[in-house]
């Protein structure tokens, strides 16, 4: 017996506890892969098998954390209401008046292909207002799991966040599992 079942997700974004708003984003070009070339070198800035492309800024690191701040496995398999982190470590996003104006969004589908989550204006949405350059080196985008009753192979993010200004952007996905 095939049973259909859902699964609900709690989205937040978090930028050091500042906040951003922004407009509608550029189409970008000039991407790079900032995925590094060696295992050795993953491990120590871009973990979780994240595969991440940046324009115009610097991504330093990437990495997924549990909320209390510890490092997820390799294996990216988390579980039932524990929350994961994306971590985001930028260098140079361009400021304007002293701010920079960031947005940010989120889909999030199983390997099925089914789209659970597609929030085009995470920052506008929330509200969130614009970042002072420090602030803004720091990001986080969260996603909590509260409920399960399919299961599927994995469950793919995929995340964009830019200036609103320029044309600067960071673009990637990875994968999770429920354990």
């Amino acid at each position: 017996m095939m049973m259909r079942y859902s699964m609900l997700m709690l989205l937040a974004l978090t930028a050091c506890g500042q906040n951003n708003t922004a407009t509608t984003p550029t189409k970008q070009s000039n991407a790079t892969l900032v995925r590094p070339a060696s295992q050795q070198e993953a491990t120590a800035k871009i973990r979780n098998n994240i595969e991440v492309q940046a324009s115009g800024v610097t991504l330093e690191q990437a990495y997924l954390t549990y909320d209390d701040g510890t490092l997820v496995s390799e294996d990216n398999v988390t579980n039932v209401n524990k929350k994961l982190v994306l971590n985001l470590v930028v260098d140079g996003w361009q400021v304007q008046d002293g701010k920079v104006h960031l947005e940010a969004s989120e889909k999030l589908a199983t390997s099925e292909g089914e789209v659970l989550l597609d929030e085009p204006a995470l920052f506008s949405k929330s509200g969130l207002q614009a970042l002072s350059p420090q602030d803004a080196r720091y990001l986080r985008l969260n996603i909590v799991v509260t409920g399960i009753n399919e299961l599927s192979d994995y469950y793919e993010v995929t995340f964009k966040v830019w200036n609103t200004y320029t044309q600067q952007f960071i673009y990637g996905t990875y994968r999770f599992f429920i354990g």
